[in-house]
């Protein structure tokens, strides 16, 4: 027997139905107007879909004058007006958060996962019936996405991520960016959530890994500014680092979404640019491997989250293309090898990236609208 939520769907979509459906595209995303989805689409809108549609941008915490004015595009928050739109859209594409469908028919709901499986996260997600088609990553994580999202196997569609499509083009002059630092190298550490500002924990008793003590910090920071390396961090934005940020330092930055925005790129666009990546239990991991660039493993609460969340793949086999760094000296040692051009890594990354990657260095944007444009045809 369906519930009242179930009920309720049954009856908005039975009104919405009267009326027919309108050339109208709904996007989502988090942050707004990023990843996957602004990779398509800015794809879209290439191809002059936004003189036959309506595209709408579904915002969660930006406003629309923050955003470029293109024509036949319109930027709304929540609220009744947003609603109306997605009650009569004919395709709505969302990266984070879940659509169910307005209409029984006539609607299509389009998803693309934002991350590819490495921690186990079943018990926090359940994908909607509602949803008709998912891309992921690559046909190798097809089975362990539908686990993870408890949703059939048969809706996901392993085409790639079109956001990965950036990391072949270099946007950025780092330099540029980041002007008076003095560096030779750039690493870019993308470090998972681990805590929430409010200070409850969620996977683990610290932070950040190695640098949240401070005089970590500024020892990892002195041996980066001996190698010319520059650090820039970019936590999850829910994650506090006030304190080590108020450190100040010469050659550890912290940087934010709003930080690249208001330069004009995105974040693959800077990961694009790197000479290493630093990560932990982040899937780019995988999308880094698509640079041959080498990548350092935060591991220091490795069993801590193992045993707070746990991994949905053997770590020993899909993470052995990065090198594992539990203390600031594992670290520093890894800052000393980027700067000196040493990439101890490089044939194991490779042979995990031929394992994650069986379709090779390819552009995935192009493959998506197309596919979008197919099911456009037969709405």
């Amino acid at each position: 027997m369906k519930n009242a939520v179930e009920l309720m769907k049954d009856v908005v979509r039975s009104m919405v139905s009267i009326l027919p459906a309108r050339n109208i595209i709904l996007f989502e995303s988090v942050p707004d107007c990023c990843g996957n989805t602004k990779a398509v689409f800015d794809e879209l809108v290439r191809r002059g879909y936004n003189r036959r549609y309506r595209l709408i941008w579904w915002l969660h915490d930006s406003n629309p004058e923050d955003h470029e004015r293109i024509e036949n595009v319109l930027y709304l928050r929540d609220g009744l007006n947003l609603l109306s739109r997605e009650c009569f859209s004919k395709l709505m594409i969302s990266e984070n958060m879940y659509f169910y469908k307005k209409r029984k028919r006539g609607q299509y709901i389009f998803h693309m996962f934002h991350g590819a499986p490495l921690k186990h996260v079943s018990n926090y997600y359940r994908m909607p019936d509602d949803v008709d088609e998912v891309v992921s990553l690559s046909p190798y994580f097809k089975h362990l996405d539908a686990e993870n999202n408890q949703c059939r196997e048969s809706i996901i569609n392993p085409l790639g991520f079109p956001r990965n499509d950036a990391l072949y083009e270099r946007k950025i002059n780092p330099r540029e960016l980041f002007p008076g630092r003095g560096f030779n190298k750039l690493i870019y550490w993308l470090p998972t959530f681990r805590q929430n500002k409010g200070g409850s924990l969620v996977h683990s008793d610290i932070s950040i890994p190695i640098i949240h003590d401070e005089q970590l910090a500024i020892r990892v920071n002195d041996v980066a500014r001996e190698h010319r390396v520059l650090i820039v961090v970019k936590p999850h934005f829910a994650q506090d680092v006030s304190k080590i940020k108020a450190l100040q330092m010469s050659n550890i930055v912290f940087i934010d979404d709003v930080f690249l925005t208001s330069k004009g790129f995105l974040n693959y666009d800077l990961l694009a640019v790197s000479d290493a990546l630093l990560t932990d239990y982040s899937s780019v991991y995988y999308d880094y491997l698509l640079t041959d660039r080498p990548i350092g493993l935060c591991w220091e609460d490795f069993d801590d989250y193992k045993e707070k969340e746990g991994f949905i793949v053997d770590t020993d086999v899909v993470m052995a293309g990065g090198e594992k760094i539990y203390t600031a000296e594992d670290l520093g040692e890894f800052i000393g090898r980027i700067g000196s051009d040493i990439d101890v890594l490089a044939e194991k990354r490779n042979e995990i990236k031929n394992l994650v990657f069986p379709q090779g260095n390819i552009h995935i944007t192009p493959l998506v609208a197309d596919r979008i444009e197919e099911i456009l045809e037969k709405l």
